[in-house]
């Protein structure tokens, strides 16, 4: 899409309306004027043809200003487009450079590097061992349910029921939501 603007951009920039000021503060919408023989000479957007006026009705000066107000801002807005596109090639082109097979990869500088895939090896006599003793400390813990009764400790939070957090009244000054 934006490469079929660009391609346009120099047709639009030709047909570019602009208006041509009058010194009592009027102006015509034309599309390009020439200054000939103490003559304005304009080609008219809105009666589709050319049309001649004096010099002296013309405000040039101000006409001129806004042209070129106009062009500035073409440029600028030119400008910014380029770095939109130059920032997305580069985005696209650092895209391109990730590797697609799996594994771990860092950057160093310019280049890709990969990580080393590292070795597991699972002991089964050891991790085994690690469960059992685990799971001994798991019944034997002091926070575990067998053991609340012989350690007297309080029922956990989560055993209270929703009533106790209801209250029966609500507060006098409590407004809706």
């Amino acid at each position: 899409m934006r490469k079929l603007l660009l391609a346009m951009l120099p047709v639009l920039l030709l047909a570019a309306n602009f208006k041509l000021y009058l010194k009592d503060g009027n102006w015509h919408l034309v599309r390009e004027y020439k200054v000939e023989d103490g003559r304005v000479r304009f080609y008219s957007v809105e009666r589709s043809e050319w049309e001649e006026i004096p010099v002296e009705m013309a405000d040039l000066k101000r006409t001129e200003a806004e042209v070129k107000e106009h062009a500035d801002a073409r440029k600028q807005q030119a400008k910014l487009i380029d770095e939109e596109e130059k920032a997305e090639r580069a985005a696209a082109r650092e895209i391109s450079n990730v590797p697609q097979d799996p594994g771990v990869y860092y950057v160093d500088g310019k280049d890709i590097k990969a990580l080393k895939p590292a070795e597991a090896k699972v002991n089964s006599r050891t991790a085994s061992a690690a469960f059992s003793r685990s799971s001994r400390r798991f019944r034997s813990s002091p926070t575990s349910p067998r053991s609340r009764s012989a350690a007297k400790l309080p029922p956990s939070p989560s055993s209270r029921t929703a009533r106790n957090f209801i209250s029966a009244s609500p507060r006098p000054n409590a407004s809706p939501l």
